[in-house]
């Protein structure tokens, strides 16, 4: 057994809950009594402002290995944010964990995947015990074929892979199985049933293999896509081929499919660097997942890259569906896509895109200079050849991971999905290990020229907000009535007390 962390902390940034946005205020530090296994924010008890949730393993007082729920709910008082934590064990044979709205009850819940199949649990801790479970038995073992978050393997080999969608407050659940995936339909009154099942293994190429309490693979089965290709409001499964890279289609009538579609050769030719990446999403505000693929070039004797450049192609409709002929952004450096937010309130995905302009600086030990560019998308759903705006920002190579930084790959270190301050538009939060967290208020702004007005999207002076000891690219955004209350910054080793700069 690997050894435990002495003590996991967490550092929550005071944001204010009331107006104006970034009061800083003495951070709290969020014991955890263990190594943190997970963690995510929401609000489990419906009360508007957001809990933070944190699995946790630990051993207790008489030696024996124990995993925990622990839930911090904050409260507002004079003196400022305070926080009490509450635990619940789990089963020794928990192996994944996930929260969502899945029954028709105030609040939300805790899907538990342990031995005995799948537990919803209530996060409210005035839920009558009656109301408290609901209990889903699959067949044999097959749900839990897989490995997990709470595995002492390296967690890249997730297996279990939730897809929660509430809608009309049931859930839905994608799990993968020994050869494939199956769909769990919920309904508020009977709790979840098998609605589909995909053999995806024969046919991609993948092959697994069940070996008493392990699960190893010839080959593994990949995570899967989920997207509206058809604007029915279901989404279809895409599924990338283990062998030649192809997509295969599963709908809910039709066996999986070979989805013809030609993205050109992917790996290395030529003596060039080649990676290609798939993302579908509505980028034309047509209710259709759109094609999103980009390629990076590079030396492939020195491993670096050098040019990258993004394709897009429209969702003319049809299952199959059929895509309009391709769009290119070209530009220097190895680049990836962070981001798809609507930005300026179109309906349509504006792009947020970072590259790295000196790889090889930064592997021998220098600092990677990346550039995030914002392209506001048009009408027809394309991009234009120059962005909006463009930050600059360098990190160590503590940051970037080398193999990914050669391949072309960059880690998000921006966040575009939260409103912080409840205007409506997205704002930036950028994550420095240096120096803490940038925190950019966007903002939309009107624009006249030649007779013609348009809206843009701006960012505002930045906040900044610093700490000591290691950062975390897995902060959390805690919100209370629409509005940002605080970060949480994971630690995973001790830390002080810091007294905040105002911005």
């Amino acid at each position: 057994m690997k050894a435990l962390h002495r003590s996991s902390l967490a550092l929550a940034f005071g944001l204010g809950s009331s107006a104006p946005l970034l009061h800083a205020q003495e951070p709290l530090l969020l014991e955890l009594d263990g190594e943190r296994l997970a963690s995510f924010a929401a609000d489990v008890d419906g009360d508007g402002s957001d809990e933070w949730i944190a699995a946790v393993r630990r051993v207790d007082a008489a030696g024996r290995l124990q995993r925990v729920l622990r839930v911090f709910r904050f409260e507002h008082t004079d003196a400022g944010e305070r926080s009490q934590a509450h635990d619940t064990l789990l089963p020794d044979d928990a192996c994944a964990i996930a929260c969502a709205d899945a029954l028709a009850l105030p609040g939300r819940e805790l899907l538990i995947f342990d031995g005995q199949g799948l537990r919803l649990h209530p996060l409210t801790p005035s839920r009558e015990p009656a109301q408290a479970e609901l209990r889903w038995h699959p067949q044999g073992r097959t749900l839990l074929e897989a490995a997990s978050f709470f595995a002492d393997a390296d967690p890249t080999a997730l297996l279990v892979w939730p897809y929660l969608r509430e809608r009309e407050r049931a859930l839905d659940l994608l799990v993968p199985l020994a050869f494939g995936y199956a769909r769990l339909r919920g309904t508020s009154a009977t709790g979840l049933r098998v609605a589909r099942r995909w053999d995806l293994a024969a046919a991609i190429g993948a092959r697994r293999v069940w070996d008493g309490a392990l699960f190893t693979a010839e080959r593994e089965l990949p995570l899967p896509t989920l997207a509206d290709l058809d604007g029915d409001g279901e989404d279809e499964l895409v599924v990338e081929g283990a062998g030649d890279g192809a997509l295969w289609l599963c709908t809910q009538e039709a066996p999986p499919e070979r989805w013809p579609l030609d993205l050109g050769a992917s790996g290395a030719g030529n003596g060039a660097l080649r990676k290609s990446f798939r993302r579908l999403v509505d980028l034309d505000g047509d209710a259709r997942a759109d094609l999103l693929s980009w390629v990076v070039r590079g030396d492939a004797e020195k491993g670096f890259a050098f040019e990258t450049e993004l394709e897009i192609r429209r969702n003319l409709g049809g299952l199959p569906p059929r895509f309009a002929e391709p769009s290119r952004l070209r530009f220097r450096g190895a680049g990836t896509v962070a981001a798809l937010p609507d930005l300026d309130g179109d309906g349509r995905a504006d792009l947020v895109l970072v590259r790295c302009e000196n790889p090889a600086a930064a592997i021998v030990g220098g600092l990677a200079t990346l550039r995030t560019a914002i392209y506001l998308a048009r009408e027809d759903g394309a991009y234009p050849s120059q962005p909006e705006l463009e930050l600059a920002s360098r990190l160590p190579l503590s940051a970037l991971r080398e193999e990914e930084l050669r391949a072309g790959i960059l880690p998000s270190a921006l966040r575009f999905d939260r409103d912080l301050d409840g205007d409506g538009t997205h704002d930036l939060l950028e994550l420095d290990p240096r120096r803490g967290i940038r925190v950019l208020r966007g903002a939309l702004e009107r624009r006249e020229h030649d007779g013609r007005s348009w809206t843009t999207y701006r960012l505002l002076e930045p906040a900044w907000f610093a700490w000591e000891g290691n950062a975390s690219f897995e902060t959390e955004v805690l919100v209370r009535d629409g509005k940002a209350l605080a970060l949480v910054v994971p630690q995973e080793r001790e830390a002080r007390r810091l007294a905040l700069p105002r911005p």
